[in-house]
């Protein structure tokens, strides 16, 4: 398994807990199976449940992040 860094969570989208992925990286999104973020010095995986690429941005639904509270605990995380 290889982790890199591909960008970050720049910010909310929706009400159903989406989150906006910045990045300069170039990846395919279909080989990507999760993202892992630092919580307390160790990398927390979290697997995605839907990721959709369109013209200016990348929109990422993790599963069990269901709300917009939920998600903007991953806003500016790498």
């Amino acid at each position: 398994m290889q982790v890199k860094v591909l960008g970050y969570f720049s910010k909310t989208k929706g009400v159903k807990g989406e989150l906006i992925l910045k990045t300069d990286e170039l990846f395919e999104i279909d080989e990507v199976k999760a993202f892992f973020t630092e919580n307390s010095g160790s990398m927390a995986p979290h697997f995605i449940e839907k990721i959709e690429e369109n013209n200016t941005s990348i929109t990422v639904k993790l599963d069990g992040v269901n709300s917009v509270e939920a998600a903007k605990s991953f806003v500016g995380k790498r």
